[in-house]
Order: structure tokens, then sequence, then C-alpha cells
């Protein structure tokens, strides 16, 4: 059935309102930067019936609210208040206060060193208006320090945590944590390094590949962070090679990070090309699972779907993100900030807002975990306890 369109009659008057305002006088940088955003989802949002939603009365609805010099913070949860209602995936407004504004702008810059800022090494998440360390890269300020998944940061230099803000500079910073609940304050000092977040997600990449004796067994364990530049397919091939003569099982972990990989990411592990279906020689015969969670976006969202429904890797975890629509990113006025818009469907028809469910169910709360994962635990235990793990 066809997508019903946008009266265009009312987008034109919608863009000529726009421009007859901008050249009547300046428009101060928040009613420019809303004016801009709004018009790039007016044109170019995936859905031209808008998820149902009445976009041009949004638009001039919630411009009313939108004052002289209103503050970045205010502005972002208005303009995301709206996006909000479309619900879709990678569609956002960034400030760059975020540490998401950095994320892509690195990914889009397709550089790995693209995008560089002060930061110390970790992923993070607000859960109840407190911060938790949702993962510690390796490598970096914050992993030397010795902080866990799971830990809440309290303060950094006595002021509340801010997730870029925090870290922006080059000496060392104070950071106050708690690894239990009410539990005692710690604290510890660190230094941020200016780096991408591409780089910090390469470099943990890499490091992860390391191969563990469980059960009498050589268990190849990857933790692919991101594919979003051909050197993190360079490394997953790398991995696979290493591993097709050194080992008895594999572990591919896809947990959080960003997406971007595609099928050459998992060709590997199969014997016909995935996309011509011609035979090929495969690389790692072996059993294989596959760590998956909330974190799992876009791309690797593909490859756990890929994996599943070929039969090719047994998948533990939590359901993947659901986020799998084809993303732009706009700079927006003065480049200070972004709008991430999605521009194209699913082709799947299967991802988004749904995502890929595991086949062995195993959660993983994140406050106060200290440290433990408890689904990389499953698989270690399910290949200890089964004589004949996983079928391929």
């Amino acid at each position: 059935m066809k997508t019903p369109s946008l009266p265009r009659n009312r987008a034109v008057v919608f863009t000529l309102m726009l421009a007859q305002a901008a050249a009547a006088a300046p428009v101060p940088d928040s009613l420019r930067v809303y004016d801009q955003a709004t018009h790039l989802v007016t044109e170019k949002f995936y859905d031209r019936s808008f998820k149902g939603v009445d976009w041009m009365k949004l638009v001039a609805e919630n411009r009313k609210n939108i004052r002289p010099r209103t503050p970045p913070a205010e502005l972002s949860r208005v303009i995301n208040g709206m996006l909000e209602q479309l619900r879709s995936s990678h569609t956002e407004f960034l400030t760059s206060d975020t540490q998401g504004f950095h994320a892509l702008t690195s990914i889009f810059s397709h550089k790995i060193d693209g995008g560089r800022f002060f930061q110390a090494g970790g992923l993070y998440r607000n859960i109840g208006g407190k911060w938790f360390v949702r993962s510690v890269l390796d490598g970096t300020p914050l992993h030397r320090a010795g902080l866990l998944v799971g830990d809440e940061i309290v303060s950094v230099n006595g002021r509340p945590f801010a997730e870029v803000r925090s870290f922006d500079t080059n000496k060392a910073v104070t950071v106050d944590y708690r690894r239990t609940a009410g539990g005692p304050v710690r604290r510890v000092k660190l230094t941020p390094e200016k780096r991408s977040l591409q780089e910090i997600l390469l470099g943990a990449t890499i490091r992860s590949r390391r191969v563990l004796g469980v059960g009498g067994r050589r268990v190849g364990y990857f933790h692919l962070w991101a594919g979003t530049h051909e050197r993190f397919l360079e490394a997953t091939q790398d991995a696979a090679r290493e591993f097709a003569s050194t080992t008895d099982l594999m572990i591919l972990d896809l947990r959080d990070g960003y997406g971007g990989a595609w099928t050459p990411y998992v060709q590997a592990f199969f014997s016909e090309d995935l996309e011509t279906g011609k035979p090929v020689p495969q690389i790692y015969e072996k059993p294989l699972f596959v760590l998956i969670n909330g974190g799992v976006r876009s791309g690797k969202e593909y490859l756990a779907l890929l994996l599943q429904e070929k039969k090719r890797g047994v998948l533990v975890g939590t359901t993947t993100a659901g986020y799998f629509l084809g993303g732009a990113l706009h700079n927006l006025v003065d480049g200070k900030c972004l709008l991430y818009l999605a521009e194209l469907g699913d082709f799947t028809g299967k991802l988004e807002g749904r995502g890929v469910s595991p086949d062995r169910w195993i959660d993983a709360p994140l406050p106060y975990a200290q440290g433990a994962d408890p689904q990389l635990d499953a698989v270690l235990s399910m290949i200890d306890s089964d004589p004949a793990p996983a079928p391929h």
C-alpha cells in the first residue's frame, strides 16, 4: 500500500514562511537551529505520513516556545520531544555536550581519528537520574583507573557528572564513584585523552581477541565494538582466521558500541557467499556463540539476524535495539548541533522496532554490576557443561 504523502502545498507554504521570516530580520541562533532542524525533517524524513503525527502543526506550536537565546539544553528538550513522537530510530537532535554528538562526528568523518575530543574511554547510561558506566573500553584512562561496568559516577572534580564536560580537559581529574548501592564513595584520579570514539572502539576491538580455556576446550573470544570503518572488518577477519586453527569454538560479542557492520563481517562463518549464494571457502567452520543485548544496533543487528536465521550460531543475551533505519547526519548552523535523521526505511521489514531475540535469554542488570558479566558467564557455562556444544 502506498504511503500517504505530506500535502506538497502545505510543505511549500511552510518553507516560504521560514524563508520570509529569515529575510525580514536576523533570527537568533536558537530559532535558526530550530527552523533548520524542523525543515530538514519536513523535507527528508523517510515516512511521508510522519507516523500519523500532524508534523506541521507540531512545528508551529513548538516554535512559539523558542525564545531568543533559548539555552541549548532547553532547545534540545523541545526538538527531541517532537522527534520522539515520530517513533523512529536514527532520529535525534544532538548538541556538543553529548557523547553521541562526538560519536557520530567521528563515524561520519570516515576517518578513525576524525572527531577527536577529550574523554576517559567509557560509555555511560543515565538511569533514574544517576550515571552508570555502561562500558569500559580497554586501553583507556577509565580502564587503567580500575572503574568497572555498573559503577555509579557520583561526581568529577566535585561537580555532578556530565558525559562530555566532565572530561573536557588535558589535566588530571578526580572521579568519585560508588560500586554498590548506597555504599561508600570511592575516589580515583585519571587524565583524559584527546581521541576519537572510533579510535578507542577500534583499540578495544583489537585488544579483545583472546583464547580462553573452558572445559578442556580452547574458546576464541572477540568483541566487535563497531563496524564503522574498514579497520574493524580487518580485525574481525583476522580473528576468524587465527581462531580457525587455534580454537575449538568461538564467541562473537556484538554487545554495545555502535553499528555500521555488514555481511562481510560474518562471511568467514559461511560456506556460501551471503550476497550471491555461490559456494566459497569457509574460514571458520567450528561452533559459534553470539552475545547480544539492547546495545546492539543497526548493522550489527543485521549480523545477528543473519547468524540466527541461517542457524549458524547460538544467540545469548537480551533482545537487540530494533534500531535499523537508514540515517543521515546534518550539521546545523554553527556546527555545534547535529540532526541525525532517518531517511531510509528498514529493508528487512523485521528489525526496526523489534530487534533480534536471543535463543537463550540471559539478563545483565547494569547498576552496581561490579564488572560482572552474567551473559558471557552463561555461554562459558554452556560450553563447560556440554560435551558437544552448539551445532554449526
